[in-house]
């Protein structure tokens, strides 16, 4: 500053953080997440290659930052060549065991945590602090709860987005909800570990970045509770790319269908529910009718359960198909949480959804009034013999979903609002930057 002069500082103001994201430009973006090894990628990868290559098209730069365990270059290298990013690196890995890791776990506040593993956490802050100096970008999407414990410095270089998807405090509580209800104790212990790690880190991370994004309503809900931040957490629900037209096929009389990655705890302990407290009383009126759960990896409790009323199908060439042939989709979630893609997939398969209240508390009220809600088993099994006895009456509420996900629920429209809150991020950190200048 010249001598003689002076300059007051900026006030942070909704007004300033307005302005600033209105002259948003085009940004250059890490994303630092899990990208699975696999032909059909996870829900939460899955989303952020349907925001990434939208991005892209929209003019920003986009750079995945991997961790080592989910590192596959060919994987990654198909990306870069599709289009869908610009380029990705690796990140190590920090480790945490021996007796320092043994110490550290008895704190469970984030901030006590990574001062004791602080030499631990140094190599892979280091690689990601050069990844964002070598890419020259201005955010940083944190979606790998890991490597959390960066925020802090990274916070003096770029801004800082953190992509929780769904509330993991909540989805612990839930399970050991589930363990009590049903009497199965034995991993109690450790499902109680987990609640109050996730919920420290909900409650200790948001209010210390610059934006944070949720995937469904009751996920905002848990976060701004704990958090105590609600005005920086963004509801940024899934999109879905929706063909001109629904499978067209003939549906299987008295065929029930249930989806999704069932090596996932929600899915597995969902299917397992229906078979053992609702499907024996659909029997018990329709003895012709056929359970199928579809998803790649199903675990061995659910392929143990295989016989001529229930298909466990494991990953299937085109999963539209198999829920259209279906009557009826069932969604018997009894834990839990975030945005349910398979309801969505469901609707857009042209299939009516029965399902609990876990698996429609995401939906908007108008899309709600499109499905069929149940909780216990009776009322449950219930719901899905009345659906059964006439599926066609059923269809002008399938048709007025499609049409509300062709209106709202497209990729497209939920990257303008992604967008929307990067530019805000970034003009926060500029905005706060100036102010502690």
């Amino acid at each position: 500053m010249d001598q003689g002069t002076s300059r007051s500082k900026p006030v942070l103001t909704s007004h300033n953080l307005q302005t600033a994201a209105e002259e948003g430009c085009a940004h250059r973006i890490v994303f630092l997440l899990d990208i699975p090894n696999s032909a059909t990628p996870n829900g939460a990868a899955l989303r952020i290659l349907n925001y990434a290559r939208r991005l892209r098209l929209r003019g920003h730069r986009i750079y995945f930052l991997v961790p080592g365990w989910s590192y596959d270059p060919e994987v990654l290298q198909e990306l870069v060549d599709r289009g869908d990013i610009d380029g990705f690196s690796r990140v190590s890995e920090y480790k945490t065991s021996g007796f320092v890791n043994a110490i550290s776990r008895i704190f469970v506040m984030p901030g006590i945590r990574n001062r004791m593993l602080r030499a631990q956490q140094r190599q892979a802050l280091r690689e990601i602090l050069d990844e964002v100096r070598r890419r020259d970008c201005d955010l940083i999407v944190l979606q790998q709860h890991m490597y959390f414990f960066a925020v802090d410095e990274l916070k003096k270089h770029v801004a800082v987005v953190i992509d929780w998807c769904d509330s993991l405090a909540l989805t612990w509580w839930r399970s050991i909800k589930l363990m009590v209800r049903l009497g199965k104790l034995k991993n109690l212990g450790n499902a109680v570990r987990h609640l109050i790690t996730y919920a420290a880190n909900e409650s200790y991370y948001p209010g210390k970045v610059h934006a944070n994004l949720v995937v469904s309503p009751i996920d905002k809900r848990t976060i701004d509770h704990l958090s105590r931040a609600p005005e920086s957490v963004h509801l940024i629900p899934n999109g879905i790319s929706l063909s001109v037209a629904p499978p067209r096929c003939d549906r299987v009389p008295d065929r029930l269908i249930f989806t999704g990655w069932m090596n996932f705890p929600p899915n597995y302990e969902a299917a397992l529910w229906f078979l053992d407290h609702v499907f024996p009383l659909i029997l018990k009126v329709r003895p012709g009718a056929e359970f199928v759960i579809a998803g790649a990896d199903p675990v061995p409790a659910l392929t143990a359960r295989i016989n001529q009323s229930v298909q466990v199908t494991g990953a299937v060439p085109d999963l539209s198909l198999e829920i259209a042939r279906s009557q009826i989709y069932v969604a018997p979630l009894v834990s839990g949480s975030g945005f349910k893609n398979k309801v969505i997939e469901a609707m857009a398969a042209g299939t009516y959804v029965v399902g609990t209240s876990y698996a429609a508390e995401f939906l908007t009220p108008e899309l709600q009034e499109c499905i069929t809600v149940a909780d216990g088993p009776s009322n449950l099994a219930r719901a899905i013999l009345n659906a059964l006895a006439d599926p066609e009456a059923l269809r002008p509420a399938v048709e007025k979903a499609q049409a509300i996900l062709r209106r709202h629920y497209s990729w497209e429209a939920r990257t303008a609002d992604l967008e929307s809150i990067f530019h805000t991020a970034v003009a926060r950190r500029g905005v706060t930057q100036g102010v502690e200048d």
